[in-house]
């Protein structure tokens, strides 16, 4: 299993989006390369889950977490006690507008006023279809 994506991937569905947001993908790799590893946006996040986010963002892959001690991480131990939170922030999270940093092409004033529910058909189809 490839864990920095992994935490990429935790990283994305806490903070909504993407680090580096709307920067090229030459920055973006620029970025990995010379900067720190990327990290939770705001304080709302528990030392718990800030530690395993920051096990799979290790720069290091000699440090980084495995999969079988991401497994074994407190955070992924309690996670069933968590599981209604969890599908209650899902909930949450997709009735939010969607944002100027979304890939839909949207007129602004549309784009401000739909949900992700509402995205047209066209927008939601997988590139595998």
């Amino acid at each position: 299993m490839d864990i920095w994506s992994f935490g990429i991937f935790v990283l994305e569905l806490a903070d909504g989006e993407p680090p580096y947001m709307g920067k090229s993908q030459a920055k973006i790799l620029l970025k990995i390369v010379q900067k720190d590893a990327p990290t939770l946006k705001g304080d709302r996040w528990s030392p718990l889950f800030r530690d395993f986010v920051s096990l799979c963002l290790n720069k290091d892959p000699e440090q980084r977490a495995s999969a079988d001690e991401c497994l074994q991480h407190e955070f992924l131990k309690d996670a069933d006690q968590h599981k209604e939170k969890f599908l209650q922030y899902v909930s949450n999270f997709r009735q939010q507008p969607i944002g100027d940093s979304d890939s839909v092409k949207l007129d602004p004033m549309q784009r401000h006023m739909t949900t992700i529910d509402e995205v047209p058909e066209e927008h939601t189809k997988s590139v595998y279809e």
